[in-house]
């Protein structure tokens, strides 16, 4: 009997010991899960086989508006709320989808997150199958993110390109470089023409490369009421030095666009030689006409 109730004893103490180490384990697999969801920059919802929340990512729970511990159990349609955009009615979860067909689903375009606080997001992405070790669809990964920063560049990369259309088809220089640097970051093929260097061969110089007649401390003097907002725009006349070494009189409209890290110097500059040559023509022959008029009248 005491043998008996030794090995008895020695399992039962084995027994726990391998339940505590299946424990410690199981707590561990799910500290490296929440630390791995909550370093994705995505928002990520699970769900059980019944499409009832069990995790949520710190992103997600920005997004939806719901805390981890208030959403769980909870059905998905309560703390995941999407609309159409446009038509404003309840969008199809992907969820839902994802359960019963056990496929990978993707939201529809122009898809709306109505969060719990009644915050809106548009966002993007998809749902996925978490399957068990038998295949059988055991619950859903919904991957999502907020769009709202990728719709204003794609805005703004599309406006940019219908700018930059019409500022290539100017006949007038553009010229933009940096306030720090002042170094060129895009110009237009006015700019080329203008000063005879290459785009690739202006992208290395500053506005100081091309203005022989400017000091850089003269320059900077001349931008710093745009800087502080004292001025709106800078106006003047001056030369710019082509790359064959003759200058160019141009007519200069300097401004500053943007908004902090963002701003940047815009310069419009036109180039004036003809009219300049016009211009000293047109005082030759009144300076002629007096002349003759002169001659005329010591004459009679």
């Amino acid at each position: 009997s005491l043998v008996l109730l030794t090995g008895v004893f020695g399992l039962v103490l084995r027994e726990n010991a391998l339940r505590r180490r299946a424990n410690f384990a199981l707590r561990a697999s799910e500290e490296h899960l929440a630390v791995t969801l909550h370093s994705i920059g995505d928002a990520v919802l699970t769900t059980d086989a019944l499409g009832r929340v069990t995790r949520l990512n710190l992103v997600a729970e920005k997004l939806t508006g719901w805390p981890q511990v208030e959403a769980v159990g909870r059905p998905v349609a309560e703390v995941f709320r999407i609309v159409n955009e446009t038509t404003r009615q309840p969008a199809i979860l992907p969820v839902i989808e994802t359960l019963a067909k056990g496929a990978v689903v993707g939201l529809a375009n122009h898809t709306v997150l109505v969060a719990r606080d009644g915050a809106e997001w548009p966002i993007a992405d998809s749902c996925a199958p978490i399957r068990g070790r038998d295949g059988r669809v055991v619950g859903a990964v919904l991957v999502f993110r907020d769009v709202t920063a990728e719709r204003r560049r794609e805005a703004a990369s599309a406006e940019l390109r219908r700018s930059a259309t019409a500022v290539e088809a100017m006949q007038d220089a553009v010229f933009m470089f940096a306030p720090d640097t002042l170094r060129f970051f895009f110009v237009n093929n006015g700019a080329v023409r203008q000063v005879g260097y290459t785009e690739a061969e202006l992208m290395e110089l500053t506005p100081l490369d091309i203005k022989p007649a400017f000091a850089e401390a003269q320059f900077r003097g001349m931008l710093l009421p745009l800087l502080d907002g004292q001025k709106r725009f800078e106006h003047f006349t001056t030369t710019h030095r082509h790359k064959d070494g003759r200058d160019v009189p141009v007519e200069i409209n300097l401004q500053i666009v943007g908004e902090g890290a963002d701003r940047c110097f815009v310069a419009l500059c036109r180039d004036v030689s003809e009219r300049q040559q016009q211009d000293k023509a047109l005082r030759e022959r009144t300076r002629m006409a007096e002349f003759q008029a002169q001659i005329g009248r010591a004459i009679t």
